[in-house]
């Protein structure tokens, strides 16, 4: 038996004690006292998986087990809110930030078959305004294979994608998607600065790594709070994790200007 499914899922790792900005964030953040400290600690507090926690504060960044909390806003019961909104999804974004405002992206997807029954193919909706972004649209499996793409109109304007897999997914077995896109001319140039904003807007707990390369020759004049930079054969790369709560609503903007 086949089926398609909506399940997708997005791997990557999570580190410990990460340095990090806080995102503005539709939740509140809590008083955390953790074990072997002697102050508790502000922040977003959300379950990743069963007994296990992220805390994500000003310029800090934690994970760890439950039973590291003493204490969350001075009750040693945890308040409903530490489950988050849903799902936490785990996204992994690479955006090439090109010489004429393009921006090349790539999304690093995980398909997941927790059902009885071979999956052949996966699909998901994309808004009104990714019309032109879907024009682009290519999708490879872990194998390198480049898998055939449908475009669905809605009736609310929207689109459904379709993906046909060229090699079934077995019943507990899982499938690597990298996605790749163009979004044309998504940064702006005023004054001779460019300028790239990328607005969160979830619908469902994120843990977001971003990769942004620059390009070639540019010189970086500002970034979003928590960037790591490396310069990686002449390459500028900034890269950041974050964890945002459902509906957040946020500018990540970048700018930097050319030669």
């Amino acid at each position: 038996m086949e089926q398609r499914t909506r399940n997708l899922r997005t791997a990557t790792l999570i580190g410990v004690i990460l340095l990090l900005g806080v995102p503005a964030a539709a939740v509140e953040p809590v008083s955390v006292l953790l074990k072997g400290h002697d102050e508790p600690i502000e922040g977003y507090l959300r379950e990743v998986s069963h007994s296990r926690y992220l805390l994500q504060g000003e310029n800090v960044y934690y994970s760890f087990p439950a039973d590291q909390i003493v204490t969350v806003d001075g009750k040693k019961s945890f308040p409903e809110s530490v489950r988050g909104s849903g799902r936490l999804i785990y996204s992994t974004l690479y955006e090439k930030l090109l010489p004429n405002g393009d921006v090349e992206i790539w999304l690093r997807n995980e398909v997941e078959n927790d059902s009885a029954i071979h999956l052949k193919g996966t699909d998901w909706g994309a808004a009104a305004w990714e019309k032109d972004e879907l024009e682009t649209l290519e999708v490879y499996d872990n194998f390198a294979n480049r898998l055939p793409v449908k475009i669905i109109p809605r009736g609310d304007g929207g689109f459904r994608v379709e993906v046909d897999f060229l090699v079934p997914v077995a019943p507990g077995e899982s499938l690597g998607l990298s996605v790749r896109k163009v979004r044309r001319a998504a940064a702006k140039l005023a004054d001779g600065e460019w300028s790239y904003t990328f607005m969160l807007g979830f619908p469902e707990d994120r843990y977001l790594t971003r990769k942004i390369e620059l390009p070639h020759g540019a010189e970086l004049l500002d970034h979003y709070t928590g960037c790591w930079r490396f310069n990686i054969e002449d390459r500028l790369l900034l890269i950041s994790q974050h964890y945002y709560p459902a509906d957040t609503s946020q500018p990540l903007i970048v700018t930097w200007k050319m030669p």
